[in-house]
């Protein structure tokens, strides 16, 4: 069994990250999903932004970009709960088992 470390985040990506999963959770999808643009563009590989906009993603009915991002996410990070439990969500919404 291999384990897989995430190299330390900087703060300006957990500052960012913070920001958009505020205005997620505000509602502001938008601007969350701007904000996980950001963060996936300076550091693509990062689990919980690859989760957060692919939850995002599937809460606009964006399936497949979810299903994406949740593989992904998970790729980088196995075993990570929260994106296993969105990528069943996500399947099963799509009827994809």
């Amino acid at each position: 069994m291999s384990t897989h470390t995430t190299p330390t985040e900087s703060p300006a990506i957990a500052a960012l990250l913070s920001a958009a999963a505020r205005c997620h959770q505000a509602g502001d999808l938008k601007a969350a999903e701007r904000q996980y643009r950001i963060v996936l563009s300076q550091s693509p590989e990062h689990p919980q932004a690859l989760y957060l906009s692919g939850a995002l993603d599937h809460q606009i009915g964006a399936t497949e970009d979810a299903l994406q991002k949740l593989k992904h996410s998970l790729a980088v990070r196995p075993g990570y709960l929260p994106a296993i439990e969105m990528l069943g969500a996500v399947t099963a919404r799509a009827g994809k088992f």
